[in-house]
């Protein structure tokens, strides 16, 4: 059985407040590696949750203990905790696993609104402990080309608000990138004038193949 190890939290350029259609079926894409070409979740994975509010699946997050989700600032700027409630450890957003209400959200004291300027990660505290088994938060950063898994509910085709995302977990087995690509990828993203020129960082687990 593969280990799990997060590494950071994916972001999207809007949240739950997002007016615009287009926008929102936007905000759907949990990751932005397009894990649905990867294929649906071979496994289970008790710490990926699903952030609703009113049953409406917004962002992805991980459990990183029994009572506390890591996600990105985005997806609960504007909100209040008692709006959200998750669903933790299913591969349906729908239907199974654990539902949890929020007591309280906490946003990095340095995040501004704007995902383009960095600090994008929040936490919430569960209004309850769950007994599902957390993610174990990586203390290094992978090397360069091990390998990394995506996870999300994310839009699976390329143009933007094309559909709401599937409803079971997607994955996408790929590998880690030198960070001289990936800042070779933001310098043409800036150039072209497309949208956060700065890298996007995905909620991933390191695979670790016994």
């Amino acid at each position: 059985m593969p280990g799990h190890s997060l590494l950071c939290v994916s972001r999207s350029p809007c949240n739950f407040n997002e007016d615009n259609a287009a926008a929102r079926a936007d905000c759907d894409r949990g990751i932005r590696g397009h894990p649905g070409t990867g294929g649906t979740a071979t496994q289970d994975y008790t710490f990926m949750t699903s952030l609703q509010v009113n049953g409406r699946h917004g962002c992805g997050g991980s459990l990183i203990n029994a009572q506390w989700v890591v996600t990105a600032a985005h997806c609960v700027a504007g909100q209040s905790a008692s709006q959200f409630q998750l669903r933790i450890g299913s591969r349906s957003r729908s239907s199974g696993g654990t539902l949890v209400r929020v007591s309280q959200i906490v946003q990095h004291p340095n995040y501004r609104g704007d995902v383009s300027g960095g600090y994008d990660i929040a936490l919430m505290r569960l209004s309850q402990s769950v007994s599902n088994t957390p993610v174990t938060i990586a203390s290094t950063s992978p090397a360069v080309n091990s390998g990394s898994r995506l996870l999300g509910w994310g839009q699976t085709c390329p143009q933007r608000g094309c559909d709401q995302g599937p409803d079971g977990l997607k994955q996408l087995d790929t590998r880690i990138l030198p960070d001289s690509s990936c800042q070779t990828i933001v310098a043409l993203r800036s150039y072209a004038g497309l949208r956060h020129p700065r890298p996007l960082r995905v909620v991933a687990q390191r695979v670790r193949r016994r």
